[in-house]
């Protein structure tokens, strides 16, 4: 599972050094995955940020009931994000199925 894989010509191989790096598939699946996770937080971001939703990260704890006030203000636009976050997830699946 873990074959070396030649990296030249590719965003793998490093510009830096003249000789062919040798990565294993586990090195190149981790790093598109992390590209991957990435980009997703990044559109959940702008996501959150087009539907309004702010967020204080100021503070590093919220009470109860600022959570529950929140909730209430901005609970259709969390619905929103959950239901495209699944129809993401469940488009992925039915492509992994294919």
């Amino acid at each position: 599972m873990n074959e070396p894989i030649l990296a030249q010509n590719s965003i793998c191989a490093s510009p830096d050094i003249e000789e062919d790096q040798v990565f294993t598939q586990w090195q190149v699946d981790h790093d598109a995955y992390v590209e991957t996770l990435d980009a997703y937080r990044e559109t959940h971001r702008d996501l959150e940020k087009a539907l309004g939703i702010e967020k204080d990260f100021d503070k590093t704890s919220h009470s109860a009931k600022e959570i529950i006030e929140d909730l209430r203000k901005n609970g259709h636009l969390y619905a929103l994000i959950n239901r495209f976050e699944s129809a993401v997830i469940n488009r992925l699946r039915a492509k992994d199925k294919l």
